[in-house]
């Protein structure tokens, strides 16, 4: 369950990030730093 937990903190903001990439394709950038902050 701990794993479970963990890996949540880590997939989660990159699927945040592919969501705000998705339908937000004008600030790819935006997207990048996104990214690169986690």
């Amino acid at each position: 369950m701990n794993l479970l937990i963990e890996n949540a903190y880590l997939w989660k903001p990159y699927l945040f990030g592919f969501v705000i990439f998705f339908f937000f394709p004008d600030q790819q950038l935006i997207a990048f730093f996104f990214y690169s902050g986690f």
